[in-house]
């Protein structure tokens, strides 16, 4: 019988394709160079080193976002300190939330290392050297920094939506959900509005984080599936006469 406190898998893909879906769409309109455009010049981006956005909106939130990351992996592993059954379930939700966040982590920083995209402050536009490029081109450098897709400050905050998909009330699982939804968002503008990132790059971060710990969470329910499996089939044989 299916747990009724996990997501469903339709939930989780149509979700998974709303965020695709909301990525390409903004894609389609062209609009990133646009508003960027909006909000700088030939001299640069007026909120790029503002107190406000540079201190608060990036390296404050982005150290909480660290120690959050270290809160958790902490809840994962303490438990397992103690001889207490409950204490070791909660510890085991942790832990699956801690490794989907990192997994989440991981691969967005692998393909940022990798791409050639630079950022919006580093063209020409701006005030920097390089020429813009769409970040569908792959393989074709832009003459600037690179680095700067996917966005690093939104997957901060939106990896934690694995913290979503342990097992939880539906009423408290959609809170997280949206909770998470809007403090990525909120990075992503912080970073837009400092001209580090397009919007797109705050939509595809997104979508990546999401669908990575999509599929963390299949993989991890399989694992749980299988692992209580194979603990009935042993108790039985050993009951049998």
């Amino acid at each position: 019988m299916p747990d009724t406190r996990l997501p469903s898998v339709r939930t989780l893909l149509w979700l998974t394709a709303l965020l695709w879906a909301v990525a390409l769409a903004w894609d389609a309109t062209g609009r990133d160079l646009a508003v960027m455009q909006r909000l700088g010049d030939a001299q640069g981006f007026a909120l790029r080193d503002a107190p406000l956005w540079r201190h608060w909106g990036h390296d404050v939130a982005q150290q909480l976002a660290r120690v959050m990351l270290a809160l958790l992996w902490l809840a994962a592993l303490l438990p397992w300190t103690v001889p207490r059954t409950r204490a070791r379930v909660w510890g085991r939700q942790a832990l699956q939330a801690a490794l989907g966040a990192t997994l989440a982590l991981l691969l967005i920083g692998w393909l940022k290392h990798r791409s050639l995209t630079s950022c919006p402050w580093d063209l020409e536009l701006f005030g920097g050297t390089a020429r813009y490029v769409s970040h569908w081109q792959w393989g074709m450098p832009d003459g600037g920094g690179a680095r700067c897709f996917p966005g690093g400050h939104v997957a901060s905050a939106a990896i934690f939506w694995s913290l979503a998909l342990v097992p939880r009330s539906p009423r408290a699982r959609r809170a997280l959900w949206l909770l998470v939804a809007l403090l990525a968002l909120a990075f992503g503008a912080v970073q837009t509005l400092r001209g580090a990132h397009y919007p797109s790059h705050t939509l595809w971060t997104m979508a990546l984080a999401w669908t990575v710990v999509v599929a963390h969470h299949a993989a991890w329910r399989r694992w749980v599936r299988a692992h209580a499996l194979g603990v009935a089939q042993i108790s039985t044989s050993t009951a049998s006469p």
